[in-house]
């Protein structure tokens, strides 16, 4: 979804409008091409989770409905709904749902987006 390069010697990522990114604020770079941008800084749990599809990568999917924060802590977690079985809603801490994870020796991320449905 979302990948982490150096340009210039400076930590930078890289994303696909394609993917729900909003290209504003990226630059471009040589050989970049059409619907790709780089931002030469961190991005924010807003700027990289937003409203969709996700799957997890057990293979459930779930529909991000946005972001909210903890009132006493201020922490970001990401509220969702299962699309399978009751259809459940949930919350969960906005860095966990940035993790990746290590199964049977492959290192993948826990979610990744699927479209903006």
């Amino acid at each position: 979804m979302v990948n982490y390069v150096s340009l210039d010697n400076i930590p930078s990522v890289r994303v696909q409008e394609s993917l729900g990114f909003v290209l504003s604020g990226t630059e471009e770079y040589p050989g970049c091409p059409a619907g790709v941008g780089i931002f030469r800084r961190a991005l924010t749990a807003a700027e990289v989770i937003h409203p969709g599809r996700w799957r997890h990568f057990k293979g459930g999917e779930y529909q991000v409905l946005g972001l909210a924060r903890h009132s006493e802590t201020g922490e970001e977690y990401v509220v969702y709904q299962a699309l399978y079985g009751e259809r459940g809603y949930w919350v969960r801490p906005a860095s966990m749902w940035l993790e990746t994870v290590t199964r049977d020796g492959q290192t993948r991320p826990r979610f990744v987006w699927i479209s903006g449905e």
